[in-house]
């Protein structure tokens, strides 16, 4: 017998040498869809990359990296 498991998404925002553990918004978002959606909250993200998937405990985790460095 086959048994199917959903795989669920979770993102981790990294933030003042925090991780934030974020549970999915919407299965139905795309990570840019997610990552905008986030932005009100984290807006560091916005110009960040996103790294992952990592998959641990039946679960696809993306981390949010914020961009740092200095202008001009």
């Amino acid at each position: 017998m086959i048994e199917v498991i959903s795989v669920k998404r979770k993102f981790v925002v990294k933030k003042g040498g925090k991780l934030i553990e974020i549970d999915d918004p919407n299965p139905d978002f795309t990570l840019a869809e997610v990552r905008k959606f986030l932005a009100g909250s984290y807006p560091d993200i916005v110009n960040g990359t996103i790294e992952g998937p990592e998959i641990k405990d039946d679960c696809h985790i993306y981390t949010f990296s914020t961009a740092i460095g200095t202008n001009g």
